[in-house]
């Protein structure tokens, strides 16, 4: 047992050492060994450690997706026939590898109990958020998008029940919730029902935010704000 707590403390060691060293990859391996010793240990990730888990495949999938959506924009553009062959290969690639990234998330996190509290909360947005990203790259495939959609109105379900209106868990659920609605979903007055109710919401509230000091409330707010208003100038457009 003392063996194994070592080995415990050891990888979280080195997965908080490469994060501040931005080496993403090397996280991803010392979190995958955390989940691996917790679950041989019948134990649940603490919120560290799932916070650790969600840092280090944010930033190696996040790459990848931009990488694919740029393939996405250049595709149309390619010179030659035998030019745009090699980009969609590369996009091949790159869709194979978000996948495969996004079923490694959903694989860690699928013996994680949720539990009626931010952690679980914490939890579902992190599987809607990958199903999402899968559903980004293979529009076709209705189970990504069910799945993610299920685990999206959990989260929210639990969110407005056990999270006060300013908690940043439950504002970047309702982000990225309302962004899978407008983007997946294609129901983009849901989305901006969501992002407005959930902006006017935190603001009557906000005060306590300040209270506790948490700055990344503003920054989502924003986001939120950002969203509504490309998303009404896009109505608009259609119009």
């Amino acid at each position: 047992m003392e063996q194994e707590t070592n080995a415990l403390t050891e990888h979280n060691e080195l997965a908080r050492i490469y994060e501040v060293l931005e080496m993403y990859p090397d996280m991803v391996s010392e979190v995958k060994k955390v989940v691996e010793l917790r679950e041989a240990a019948g134990e649940q990730m603490t919120m560290d450690e799932r916070y650790r888990l969600s840092i280090a495949y944010k930033h190696i999938t996040g790459r990848l997706r931009t990488t694919y959506r740029a393939t996405v924009d250049i595709l149309p553009k390619a010179r030659t026939e035998q030019i745009g062959q090699l980009v969609q290969r590369v996009q091949d690639k790159l869709k194979a590898d978000i996948l495969a990234n996004c079923q490694d998330v959903i694989r860690l996190l699928a013996n994680q109990t949720v539990t009626q509290d931010e952690g679980g909360v914490f939890l579902l947005k992190l599987r809607g958020d990958y199903l999402r990203y899968q559903s980004e790259v293979d529009m076709t495939n209705e189970e990504f998008k069910e799945k993610a959609r299920e685990a999206y109105n959990e989260a929210t379900s639990v969110a407005s029940e056990v999270l006060t209106p300013t908690n940043p868990v439950r504002l970047g659920l309702a982000l990225n919730h309302s962004v899978f609605l407008y983007e997946i979903a294609d129901d983009h007055n849901a989305a901006c029902q969501m992002a407005h109710a959930t902006l006017q919401e935190a603001v009557a509230n906000l005060g306590e935010a300040k209270k506790e000091g948490q700055p990344e409330v503003c920054i989502i707010l924003q986001l939120l704000r950002d969203n509504l208003s490309i998303w009404s100038s896009d109505s608009a457009a259609d119009e």
